[in-house]
């Protein structure tokens, strides 16, 4: 046989990345047969082009072939798809480029043609057979496996490369031009492959994609299964496709749309990832379960765990573990690999055991918390069976919160105020309560705002230099002293905060307690603060220089009732009208004996012999000082022009003027 084989008449050498498809269909063509079967017969090969096989069968003796073209076996066997096992298997794997690749993912029986290239190179390329390449990324254009003219699918028997058998040639077709990034995943396929066409290396891993890391099969295997999705959901049977097989029927620009959404979800890993099995939850759930991840994901999280059990996709393992822990509110499913290794703080929801673990409370605080909406949870149903999940984000603010808080001892011991002072800051918003979450005490404050409130207390305190005249007393003293001059605690601690008295300095002791003020400071607020609380009115020191009397003498007066005063604690009030009235109807003893130039006892003892008395209440023996006369009584004697007897003596009757000259 081998002696009588005659070679054709003309031959050609087939490109590097020819396939064997395209070149026999090329030899067709030098030697214008009618089909590629004259050639294959030649060779002793049959009819394997109807069928495609010829493109897998790794038992085809191409020594026949070899002669006739005068191509070396080596030469054309690298044109095929041989299977990686002698035995037949459609699901087995074949070679593309020396790789293994799935052999459903080559679709010889569907050809694809690049117009441009045609129009340049006069070859089908071996790469157009892979279903995952849809595009060509030399001229940016979508590849066509449909003749314009006749709408029929490109023939692989056809006698001519690029003429279809209605005599269209498929070199003056329109391109489809696709945009830079629909061609990302048949770049990938042309890098791995070492084709024109590929990403350059300095520009393959600019953004972090997942897809980078793989080879050639795993990247076929992860984006046919995220594609295979997609497919499902606009197939109305719901078909199973965890790795696709797309049928014959399908044309290349409907798996183009769907490689291209694939390929999106790998981009700004893993947001997009998380977005897509968010749209998988709603589009694709079981109807036969009724919860949990076997309803929401029951097909693809088998097929993650058992068709990718490859370590190379392990990222996508990891990704949907994620995503159920940080996203779906479906449940907490807790048997799935790796998920518990997440830490709580990045869950999404957790049990009410893990609640009280996280806690270290017990279930019933839990469920106290749930109904005070400490925390928050949400019911999920399937068929009798409820499940409680509660939000991990609440769980740890309330962790914040707890780690943040002080009782109202605490809080007294940290501000150095007593417990009713710090009641007091409450009532007037200074410090906000809490409800208490570990249900031990009435209520509880934040450190943080408790720490704000004595940084600013401290950003008021004074540097200014104490002169040696200065004396400075405690904040403890301070507010004593203050409180029995009817200035109270909370007046004074709100003064500090507003900056209207400042701190001298800051001793050893612990918040407000350890605030210093100068004496005279305290003294000028008390006078500031009393002024603008009583205005209109005196004080009994004050009252005693309107009156020209003694202080002890003004008291006097109060303690008979004589002068009507508002009592303050051990502090009392004078009011401007109260002294008008009095100085219009009486006259101290003591301010007449000035004005006479005599004292204040001579003076009453010689009224007296006259029959002109002191006021009731007044007449005190051994305080004549104390003594007060009738306004009316004395300015009748001045109008006489009385001379008393003794050594007094009028000198001109005018009337008296009292207290108002």
């Amino acid at each position: 046989m081998a002696s009588t084989t005659k070679r054709l008449i003309f031959s050609a050498t087939p490109h590097s990345d020819e396939s064997l498809l395209g070149y026999l269909i090329r030899l067709t063509e030098l030697n214008s047969y009618d089909t590629p079967s004259w050639v294959l017969q030649l060779a002793g090969m049959g009819s394997y082009v109807s069928t495609g096989s010829i493109a897998f069968d790794a038992r085809l003796d191409l020594a026949t072939l070899a002669r006739l073209t005068g191509v070396t076996e080596k030469r054309l066997g690298s044109l095929m798809h041989r299977c990686t096992t002698s035995r037949k298997n459609v699901f087995g794997d074949c070679f593309v480029f020396g790789t293994p690749v799935p052999r459903i993912a080559i679709r010889v029986h569907r050809p694809k043609v690049c117009p441009a290239c045609l129009r340049e190179y006069s070859y089908l390329r071996q790469v157009w057979d892979l279903t995952i390449v849809t595009t060509c990324p030399l001229h940016k254009c979508l590849l066509q496996d449909e003749c314009p003219n006749c709408r029929r699918a490109l023939s692989r028997t056809r006698s001519n490369l690029s003429v279809c058998k209605c005599e269209y040639d498929w070199r003056q077709m329109s391109l489809s031009p696709v945009e830079e990034a629909e061609l990302e995943v048949t770049k990938r396929v042309h890098t791995l492959c070492n084709l024109p066409g590929g990403f350059e290396s300095s520009t393959k891993n600019i953004a972090f994609n997942p897809l980078s890391d793989l080879k050639l099969r795993e990247l076929l295997s992860a984006v046919f299964f995220v594609a295979s999705q997609y497919c499902s959901a606009s197939s109305f049977r719901r078909k199973n496709k965890m790795i696709a097989r797309f049928g014959s029927s399908m044309k290349n620009g409907d798996i183009h749309s769907f490689f291209c959404k694939a390929a999106t979800v790998f981009r700004d890993w893993p947001s997009n990832y998380f977005s897509f099995l968010e749209w998988r939850n709603t589009h694709m759930r079981s109807p036969n379960e009724s919860r949990g991840v076997n309803r929401d994901f029951g097909e693809f999280n088998y097929a993650l765990y058992s068709h990718l059990a490859s370590r190379a996709f392990d990222f996508m393992r990891e990704g949907f573990e994620e995503y159920l822990a940080t996203r779906w509110d479906g449940g907490y499913p807790s048997h799935l690999r790796r998920l518990n290794k997440i830490p709580h703080r990045v869950k999404r929801f957790a049990s009410r055991r893990e609640a009280t673990e996280m806690l270290s409370m017990s279930s019933e605080k839990i469920d106290q918390l749930l109904k005070m909406g400490k925390l928050k949870a949400t019911i999920r149903t399937g068929g009798r069976a409820r499940t409680l999940l509660i939000e991990v984000s609440t769980i740890e603010n309330l962790k914040i919160e707890r780690n943040d808080s002080l009782d109202k001892k605490q809080a007294s011991k940290r501000l150095g105020l007593s417990l009713k002072q710090i009641e007091a800051l409450a009532r007037c918003n200074l410090l906000a309560p809490r409800n208490p979450h570990d249900f031990r005490s009435s209520s509880v404050y934040s450190i943080k705002e408790v720490d704000a409130l004595l940084v600013k207390v401290k950003s008021f305190v004074s540097r200014r230099r104490r002169a040696l005249s200065d004396k400075t007393v405690s904040f403890t003293h301070a507010t004593k002293s203050l409180a029995s001059r009817g200035v109270d605690a909370m007046k004074f601690i709100k003064s500090i905060l507003n900056g209207e008295i400042r701190p001298r300095g800051v001793s050893t002791d612990h918040g407000f307690k350890g605030l210093m003020f100068f004496h005279s400071d305290i003294n000028r607020y008390e006078k500031c603060v009393n002024q603008e609380r009583f205005i209109g009115t005196l004080t009994v020191r004050e009252a005693a220089e309107v009156l020209k009397a003694r202080i002890s003498t003004v008291q006097f007066l109060i303690k008979q009732k004589i002068l009507r005063a508002q009592p303050l604690r051990c502090y009392v009030r004078i009011s401007q009208e109260t002294i008008s009235d009095f100085s219009s109807k009486y006259v101290l003893a003591t301010a007449l004996a000035a004005e006479l130039g005599s004292s204040a006892p001579y003076l009453v003892n010689l009224l007296k012999t006259e029959n002109i008395n002191p006021i009731p209440r007044t007449d005190v023996d051994g305080k004549p000082s104390c003594a007060v006369f009738s306004k009316n009584k004395i300015d009748k004697e001045y109008q006489r022009g009385l001379v008393i007897p003794g050594r007094l003596v009028v000198r001109s009757p005018r009337p008296c003027q009292g207290l108002n000259s």
